[in-house]
């Protein structure tokens, strides 16, 4: 409620195509997708990209970031092929002015892969997940969250790819980090635990 007021306000005083009122929008887009609101989610990131695309260009870092928002979006309503197609632009895009090794370049490389994990396309998700975990491993460590999500994220494509044996070596990894850096009752401690439990029991 607060974000809707907050866009009115800012598209009488400042116009709808302003950068501030744009933010707003996408911030509500956002609420919107956590709260399941999928399809209005959509509507929104939609005309933000629009309208960013127009007057800031492909590769400002506010209309990279609204391609991203989009694709999640698509992704959860079973659009995967303009999921994919964003996901790919927004990590040429970053790859380009940012490099390989930059955060925001990794992390458009873990969207790619979990898209590709969503089509089915494992093997393809894996192997993109593997060359963004060997550099965030190396540039950000393993204690950082980011290459944490990409481990879980990994672990979870070797199960599911019935690779029993690196799936629970990497789920061991995780434990060890988590076990240092958090503790035995962090939540997410007790379901990597779990799912190491669940791998080495064949399940």
């Amino acid at each position: 409620e607060l974000f809707q007021k907050e866009i009115q306000i800012r598209q009488r005083s400042m116009g709808a195509e302003h950068p501030d009122t744009l933010t707003a929008k996408s911030n509500l887009g956002n609420v919107y997708y956590d709260q399941g609101r999928t399809l209005e989610a959509k509507q929104l990131h939609l005309e933000t990209l629009n309208i960013r695309r127009r007057t800031l260009g492909r590769e400002h870092i506010d209309t990279l970031a609204s391609m991203t928002n989009l694709a999640n979006a698509y992704l959860v309503l079973g659009h995967s092929d303009e999921a994919d197609r964003l996901y790919q632009q927004v990590f040429e895009y970053r790859l380009q002015s940012l490099g390989k090794e930059h955060p925001e370049t990794l992390a458009s490389m873990s969207n790619l892969a979990i898209s590709c994990c969503c089509q089915g396309k494992y093997a393809e998700g894996q192997r993109i997940l593997e060359q963004s975990l060997e550099i965030e491993r190396r540039t950000l460590r393993e204690e950082h969250p980011q290459t944490l999500t990409t481990m879980l994220n990994l672990a979870s494509a070797y199960q599911v790819q019935n690779q029993p044996a690196k799936a629970e070596k990497m789920y061991r990894q995780i434990l060890d980090v988590l076990i240092r850096t958090q503790s035995e009752d962090f939540p997410l401690t007790k379901n990597v635990r779990f799912n190491l439990e669940s791998v080495a029991m064949g399940n």
